[in-house]
């Protein structure tokens, strides 16, 4: 199995990891008993954290996932950007690994990992799209990251924001990232994936991720770049990511 791939649940470790999590919950809230539960828990199956405004108030313990196995090559991962808060799921209980992130989704993550990286949102020069409602959970990410120049649509005046995110879009939109942090790319350390055509759009953004370390591939040799990024996947990326942008 690659290290991009994702693996089936696992209920004893879940419960066993809901345990030590529910000891935890009770010494925050003695720790920090000035916090109402209605502060810090998420309100059940309702809470989507795929929005900004749905971000938890600390002390925060993270959600244990039903639908994630603690032996998948993504549970660490997963477990990262929920503790940082990038995304606490689907849902109070789920993560939905398997789902594709749209590119709503996806400027989201991003721009809440830059923040999470200390970085500022530049606070102008937003890209106006038609197709971005003001004031949809996303819009506030999707100004950021197109400020930063990250995301660019995919037309003069639309985002597509319900659309899913390939590998190859995935791995622009981060070397663009690492860019705007005011990095150079790695001339050296690249895998090298035979299904990536030289010259092709996102040829030298793979290269400079995969020297980054933020991507292995699906394989040794193939990065499979016309397939739909999972969160499961993503998750591993903005944790190899913000490692790479905090070092």
């Amino acid at each position: 199995m690659s290290s991009e791939s994702v693996a089936s649940p696992t209920a004893s470790r879940l419960a066993v990891r809901a345990a030590l999590l529910a000891v935890a919950a009770a010494v925050a809230v003695l720790v920090y008993s000035s916090v109402s539960n209605s502060a810090n828990v998420p309100n059940g199956s309702a809470f989507l954290v795929d929005s900004p405004s749905a971000t938890p108030t600390p002390p925060y313990i993270p959600p244990v996932f039903e639908d994630v196995d603690e032996s998948s090559v993504h549970a660490e991962s997963i477990e990262t950007v929920t503790r940082l808060r990038i995304t606490v799921g689907t849902s109070a209980r789920t993560f939905s690994p398997s789902e594709s992130v749209t590119r709503a989704q996806m400027a989201t993550f991003m721009a809440r990992t830059w923040r999470v990286a200390g970085r500022d949102c530049p606070t102008s020069g937003f890209a106006y799209f038609d197709d971005v409602v003001p004031g949809s959970s996303h819009v506030t990410g999707i100004d950021c990251m197109s400020a930063l120049e990250v995301v660019v649509g995919t037309a003069a005046r639309t985002f597509s924001p319900s659309e899913p995110v390939t590998r190859a879009q995935m791995a622009t939109f981060m070397a663009r990232a690492w860019r705007a942090a005011g990095r150079d790319c790695p001339t050296s350390g690249a895998a090298s994936f035979s299904d990536v055509p030289a010259g092709s759009t996102h040829a030298e953004s793979i290269r400079c991720i995969s020297a980054l370390g933020i991507t292995q591939g699906t394989t040794a040799e193939t990065f499979s770049p016309s397939e739909s990024v999972t969160r499961a996947q993503m998750a591993t990326f903005l944790t190899r990511f913000h490692q790479a942008l905090t070092s």
